[in-house]
């Protein structure tokens, strides 16, 4: 995916759960069963503490479009919410300024009960792993129960090559309106909550300092970030105009063009 397509800060993000994706796990009601997935799609950063190292893609998802992936970062899955108002598959492209059509990407295919399904590939029943000539790169696995996982990166990059690395952190769902966030296995005092409240999803820190807050309405989701780089973000779909926008404090930054895909 060309960055360019992105003016927001966007990188990756995903897991599977049987169930409507809109009904269940987007609804902003309760988080859902911790679900791992291997996407290689762009997402919007909302945490990354290692931000100045190489990011790979396993990651674990638990509704209302949250992923935790290596290198310790936390994510909203911006083709999942796409999908989900689209209900369709479809492609971004690009358009030189002749209108001659210079990228068009994979399909991104609608699935009614969980997006990522797609995305399984080197998905286990208790792993995720990002594996090249034999390394495992990056991966997420079950830690001490069905609800809490270890996210780990293994290696980092410079250049094509890869460097030994080992940061983890860890992630536990306490029940269906509280994920906690802990750089090591003792969750009595997280690094950060994640926590539903009236269809938002708000997370505070270590502190208890409000972090971020983000909802959806309509066809549209809202990011807000509080403390020094306060901020209020959009991620738009604009049906009329068949493009993803982004925008922040009201003013667009960026935009995606999509086509439907119709196999008929």
């Amino acid at each position: 995916m060309k960055k360019r397509f992105f003016t927001l800060c966007f990188l990756l993000f995903s897991l599977v759960l049987n169930a409507s994706n809109e009904n269940t796990f987007n609804s902003f009601e309760n988080f859902s069963t911790p679900r791992m997935a291997i996407p290689k799609i762009p997402s919007f950063t909302i945490i990354a503490t290692e931000s100045n190292q190489y990011s790979f893609y396993p990651q674990i998802n638990v509704g209302n479009y949250l992923s935790f992936r290596a290198t310790r970062e936390a994510s909203i899955n911006s083709y999942e919410f796409f999908s989900d108002v689209l209900k369709k598959d479809f492609q971004v492209y690009e358009m030189n300024k002749k209108g001659k059509i210079t990228y068009t990407s994979e399909v991104y295919k609608y699935d009614h009960s969980d997006f990522f399904n797609a995305y399984q590939k080197g998905v286990e029943s208790d792993r995720a792993e990002a594996r090249e000539v034999g390394i495992t790169l990056a991966g997420v696995k079950k830690n001490n129960s069905d609800n809490e996982y270890k996210i780990t990166t293994y290696s980092t990059r410079r250049g094509l090559i890869p460097f030994p690395l080992n940061i983890a952190y860890y992630v536990k769902k306490v029940d269906d309106n509280k994920i906690l966030w802990s750089m090591d296995e003792d969750f009595s005092n997280p690094d950060y909550t994640f926590t539903i409240n009236s269809n938002k999803v708000i997370i505070t820190d270590k502190k208890g300092n409000l972090h971020t807050t983000f909802y959806r309405e309509n066809d549209s989701l809202f990011i807000e970030a509080s403390g020094k780089k306060s901020a209020k973000y959009e991620i738009r779909v604009n049906r009329e105009a068949s493009q993803f926008e982004y925008y922040k404090d009201g003013k667009q930054t960026g935009k995606t063009m999509y086509k439907l895909v119709d196999w008929c």
